[in-house]
């Protein structure tokens, strides 16, 4: 049953891609690796993080474990209920959008280096690895941060205004 229930899965995944004309790759389960220069690898559609250090990481993935060693690794995941990224200038942005009973959900929520980050909004630039944040919560050692106006530059230090720990 479960053969028979994949390769209609695999049937349905054909149609879509001929349909919606789009590479195959687009509704696939395999893992998608982006690599630009010697500084910046991408990966989507991997199951999990198997491993992390600064020297080492192991992600799983449909089709096996993905490896990936390299010297000050850095792990960065971004999600929100709406991003947009702007191709001429670098710049993601991302917010969380209303339900019906007029509630925020799906807020921008940044990984990285083992931290997690919550926000209303943040426009982050690629090209110079900063960023505006609004209404950002972070657990800091002992802690909770909480930032109404952010601002992060490239060596991840923060500028924080109305800030509260």
């Amino acid at each position: 049953m479960k053969g028979k229930r994949n390769r209609n899965q695999e049937g349905l995944k054909k149609q879509l891609t001929k349909l919606l004309d789009v590479p195959p790759e687009v509704v696939s389960d395999f893992p998608q690796i982006m690599i630009s220069g010697n500084q910046e690898i991408t990966v989507e559609n991997f199951g999990g993080l198997l491993e992390y250090t600064s020297q080492t990481m192991r992600l799983s993935t449909k089709c096996g474990i993905l490896v990936i060693h390299g010297a000050d690794l850095e792990a960065q995941k971004m999600t929100a209920d709406y991003m947009e990224y702007n191709l001429k200038t670098g710049i993601l942005y991302a917010r969380g959008t209303t339900d019906t009973t007029g509630n925020t959900i799906g807020k921008p929520v940044m990984e990285q280096g083992g931290k997690s980050y919550t926000m209303d909004e943040v426009r982050y630039n690629f090209n110079t690895q900063k960023a505006r944040i609004t209404n950002m919560v972070t657990q800091e050692q002992d802690g909770i941060l909480h930032g109404k106006n952010i601002k992060m530059m490239p060596d991840h230090s923060i500028n924080i205004t109305h800030g509260k720990y």
